[in-house]
């Protein structure tokens, strides 16, 4: 792991950085195909089989939804899912959309959803016959926008897979993303896997006072543990200077805290790669 890099930066927990898992003991598809019992266990293979289970109903109706609340893997799914889509249909388009901040008024929310549903059409334009539409956030178009992109959908051979907050009229519910304790603590040690020992205590402790069963949002959760992972490479790196062997601050795996760090992990003078977004954005694949 980078020196610099502290384990809940957002190089390592933006969309497609970890890939999506299902919570252990879940029935596989309740709102969508079966998967194939015969299929290997192995984790590369149920992978493959989740995710062609979770394609053929998108292929049948041509309008899929990704239902959940907020920090629990939508977005994630999305990612996880993008290479199946990309072989899938000969061409996809991704546009994501988030809650504008500064429509706090009706007219505000109205100018806000306009200007999202434009931005949603004009992806469904650059599409050819037989493409795939992908839309993160669907509800941000509202009723009105929504129904605009239902009435376009029907004029050309086109799919739309989107995620929502909630059930929308019109288009098949094939996944709902959930959290369980189990599932947070799964995720949050993988991120800390090579971690210095006191920040992974750290982390753990933080975790454990939340309680994971109380978790709903993992998103949120992670913000909140980059804060913890970097007060304990700060208190590292200061016993550290002062002598103190228990510190373990020393470890290679350590990462070191620098004036100016950012969540992206990144420093003045120092030169990083990160990516904030979900990605691709508002981008064509495989264009006939």
């Amino acid at each position: 792991m980078n020196e610099l890099a502290n384990p809940f930066c957002t190089r390592f927990i933006r969309p497609g950085a970890i890939r999506y898992r299902v919570a252990a003991g879940r029935h596989p598809l309740p709102f969508s195909a079966p998967l194939d019992e015969a299929a290997p266990l192995d984790e590369a293979a149920a992978a493959e089989n989740f995710t062609r289970a979770l394609l053929r109903p998108l292929v049948d109706t041509r309008r899929g939804l990704i239902i959940g609340p907020h920090g629990t893997g939508k977005s994630t799914l999305l990612q996880t899912l993008m290479p199946a889509l990309q072989d899938r249909f000969p061409a996809v388009v991704v546009v994501s959309l988030h809650a504008p901040f500064a429509a706090s008024g009706p007219l505000s929310r109205c100018r806000a959803q306009l200007k999202q549903t434009q931005r949603v059409l004009l992806g469904l334009q650059r599409l050819h016959c037989g493409g795939l539409l992908v839309v993160d956030g669907l509800e941000q178009l509202g009723t009105g926008g929504i129904c605009r992109l239902r009435w376009r959908l029907r004029r050309g051979d086109r799919s739309l897979l989107a995620t929502s907050h909630r059930p929308i009229i019109g288009f098949r519910e094939l996944w709902r993303t959930e959290l369980t304790p189990q599932l947070v603590i799964s995720l949050t040690e993988t991120l800390i896997a090579a971690a210095n020992r006191d920040i992974a205590d750290a982390v753990r402790t933080a975790v454990e006072k939340r309680g994971p069963e109380r978790i709903d949002n993992l998103r949120d959760l992670w913000f909140d543990l980059y804060d913890v992972a970097q007060n304990a490479a700060t208190q590292n790196a200061a016993d550290a200077e002062r002598g103190h062997p228990e510190c373990g601050g020393c470890s290679p795996t350590a990462f070191t805290p620098q004036v100016g760090l950012d969540r992206c992990g990144s420093t003045a003078g120092v030169s990083t790669s990160c990516d904030n977004s979900l990605k691709p954005l508002e981008s064509i694949s495989r264009l006939p």
